[in-house]
Order: structure tokens, then C-alpha cells, then sequence
């Protein structure tokens, strides 16, 4: 997709677009699906190339980057073409689909199902990963708590 003909399919199913030019030949351009932060990729030499991604800021209580892992593996199984990813550094997770569309009337369809699929599956993985993280350091409180309590009630001499 060109990045003119983005603008145009985008502006015309009513989207405002933020359009930033990489450079002579691919560009990046935001747009809102429903209430989901979406960025589409352009290529002016590969018109056939689509390429999204779905990205979203997660809370600073998620560390436990094997749980990260383990969680965006087990959403990617069920995601068939959305690839997931996250950046414990960045606190960032994302949600990317890469395909090639012929120009032809279904173009509009596969598209459209190709931004729901990347949104809810970045959606889901940034749900969970918060909703892990929040849990990880209520128990990390409880326990900090626990083990305070039970060192003040230790007898004298230990």
C-alpha cells in the first residue's frame, strides 16, 4: 500500500491520519480503530506489502521477564497472524502483522481484519501482562508484610 493510497483508504472509512515520512520510500501512519492505536507501514516500492502494529505502554510493576514471555506465547498461539512482542525496558508490548494483498476488491475486508486481529491481540496481551503485574506486587507486599510481622514477634535472643 502507498502511502497516498493509505491516506486516502483511511480518510475515506472517516479515520484521521498522523503521517510520518521515514524517508523517499516508506512512511508511517497512525490512526485510531476503534478507540486502539494502530500504526500502518508503507512501502512505495512494494505497494503489495502491508505491514501494522498495535502498541501499548505497560505499568511499571511488570519485571518477571520469563512471565512476560510465557504470557505473549500462549496469546500468539491463538492469534494466527499477529506477532507479539515486549520491552520490559520500554515497558511496551506489541502487536505486528506483516502480509501481501493483491490489489483486489477483498483488499478492504482482509485489511480490516488484519487491524481488529493485531489490536485485540495487543489489547489482550497488554491486559493480562498489567493484570500479572499488579498481582505480582500485591503478593510481593503481602509477603514483605508477613515477614515483618513475623520478625517482630520473634522471642528475644534469636
Amino acid at each position: 500500500m502507498t502511502k497516498e493510497h493509505a491516506i486516502v483508504f483511511l480518510a475515506d472509512a472517516g479515520h484521521i491520519t498522523d503521517v510520518t515520512v521515514i524517508d523517499e520510500n516508506a512512511a508511517s501512519i497512525g490512526f485510531k480503530f476503534m478507540g486502539w492505536p494502530i500504526t500502518l507501514f508503507t512501502y512505495e516500492d512494494d505497494p503489495n506489502f502491508l505491514f501494522l502494529r498495535c502498541s501499548y505502554v505497560l505499568d511499571d510493576t511488570i519485571r518477571n521477564e520469563l512471565e512476560v514471555l510465557r504470557t505473549l506465547a500462549r496469546i500468539q498461539d491463538r492469534a494466527k497472524v499477529a506477532k507479539l512482542s515486549a520491552s520490559i525496558a520500554e515497558a511496551e508490548v506489541s502487536a505486528t502483522a506483516e502480509l501481501f494483498l493483491p490489489a483486489c476488491a477483498d483488499f478492504a475486508a482482509v485489511f480490516w481484519r488484519s487491524v481488529d486481529v493485531v489490536a485485540r491481540v495487543a489489547s489482550e496481551a497488554h491486559d493480562e501482562l498489567n493484570s500479572t503485574g499488579a498481582a505480582e506486587v500485591a503478593a510481593e507486599r503481602f509477603t514483605e508484610e508477613l515477614e515483618a510481622e513475623l520478625h517482630l514477634k520473634k522471642p528475644d535472643g534469636d
